[in-house]
């Protein structure tokens, strides 16, 4: 399984595969151990993608890609807001 209880904090550090493995388990829910929930997977695939540019590659566009587009119009206004939430407290 993905997620482990470091990714959270990782994931806020600023640390990829931890970014990575929040976005996985908002989008999948990591058996059970996390709500699905698509418009944060979504937020975070967006951040991934702008703040790791020397980390990414094909997959993080496809997930992004992939992730995004599960969402209606509604919900990727909303997951654009979340995105400037999260990037405001990363950025702190």
């Amino acid at each position: 399984m993905i997620f482990a209880n470091r990714d959270w904090p990782d994931a806020w550090n600023g640390n990829y595969q931890g970014q990575r493995n929040v976005a996985v388990c908002r989008a999948m829910g990591c058996d059970g151990a996390v709500q699905i929930n698509l418009v944060e997977a979504c937020a975070w695939r967006s951040i991934i993608v702008e703040m790791q540019p020397e980390h990414t590659d094909d997959t993080d566009a496809e997930n992004l890609k992939n992730d995004c587009g599960k969402l209606d119009a509604a919900g990727r206004i909303t997951a654009e807001r979340k995105r400037e939430a999260l990037l405001a407290r990363l950025r702190k």
